[in-house]
């Protein structure tokens, strides 16, 4: 009889011990909707600041707001100025929100035309308030800036004094300091690629956007802080197209969404996540909505996802 009570308790607690795998559609979580306009706010920011993202902006609207992760619930920002802008670039460190407006601006509030410069934004969660630093000279344009050792980065096409000359490469933003600088450039790197992201002291840029399949190979490539060169990776091995999202969290790096342009219009919903340790990538499966040109801010151990060109009201987070 106890060895039959042994066996028996042996069995039960095998049962209760096997926890069931969680599945990948039980790591996405959809959150309260974006109460701005969402048609306007297209080609938006999202950017953290603290606990929360700043959202808003766009081609036809020059309201933010700011949205709390630990309620999820929204608050109105003061606006600060008339213009309206798109695609401008942002990154954040500790409380700060840091915004270039580089992209459509439809007025001159923050740009100078004399000068061929953009006026630089930081933007604090404690004070609530906006702050002009120095003037942006040069820089990596169309992508977010990522941090590495307290310095912010930007890979892509490289801008010195703006439209005077360009090239593929990082340019580097010293926080402490508010002064810009040009590090490295790459003639071999296709310029339209649209994906990069930072993992450790390596900066990874990638994933030429185009309009039709095979168009242009799929290349990547990594480039080391610490010894200033550029390797060749993989090639992505997701579906062609433009507009989709890169980011990285607990190093590893993803990709998604985008769309393609034959007839009829298709939209990816695929997720990719790279392993830098061994140069591959692996697909995770579906993402729940319609990815254009959204917007990923990582806080914590959670990406959120915002302004999505052809879901703009939707708000989504995910966990790795």
């Amino acid at each position: 009889m106890k060895t039959i009570q042994i066996i028996l308790l042996s069995v039960l607690i095998t049962f209760f011990s096997c926890k069931k795998p969680e599945s990948f559609e039980s790591k996405w979580t959809k959150l309260s909707y974006y109460p701005g306009n969402g048609e306007k706010s297209v080609r938006g920011i999202a950017v953290a600041t603290g606990n929360e993202i700043l959202v808003g902006w766009g081609f036809r609207n020059n309201r933010l707001w700011l949205y709390n992760t630990k309620t999820d619930t929204w608050q109105s920002v003061q606006k600060i100025t008339e213009a309206e802008r798109a695609n401008a670039q942002t990154f954040s460190y500790n409380n700060l929100a840091f915004i270039i407006p580089t992209g459509s601006v439809y007025n001159v509030d923050y740009y100078d035309e004399n000068d061929k410069v953009f006026k630089f934004l930081k933007y604090s969660s404690i004070t609530k308030t906006f702050t002009i630093l120095n003037d942006v000279t040069a820089f990596s344009g169309g992508k977010p800036g990522f941090i590495i050792n307290d310095k912010a980065y930007f890979a892509g096409i490289t801008y010195i004094d703006l439209n005077k000359e360009w090239g593929v490469g990082v340019t580097e933003y010293d926080i402490k300091t508010d002064t810009w600088n040009k590090i490295n450039e790459n003639s071999e790197i296709n310029p339209d690629c649209e994906i990069s992201f930072g993992i450790g002291n390596k900066i990874y840029l990638g994933k030429p956007s185009v309009d039709f399949v095979g168009e242009t190979e799929q290349e990547f490539w990594e480039y080391n802080l610490e010894t200033n060169t550029w390797k060749r990776l993989n090639n992505y091995p997701g579906q062609e197209g433009r507009a989709s999202t890169g980011f990285s969290i607990n190093g590893k790096g993803y990709i998604m969404g985008g769309y393609l342009n034959p007839d009829p219009l298709t939209y990816i919903k695929d997720i990719w996540e790279y392993t830098p340790e061994t140069d591959s990538w692996e697909k995770l499966g579906e993402i729940p909505f319609k990815s254009e040109s959204t917007r990923a801010v990582v806080i914590d151990n959670a990406v959120y996802f915002f302004l999505s060109s052809v879901s703009p009201y939707e708000v989504w987070k995910f966990e790795p």
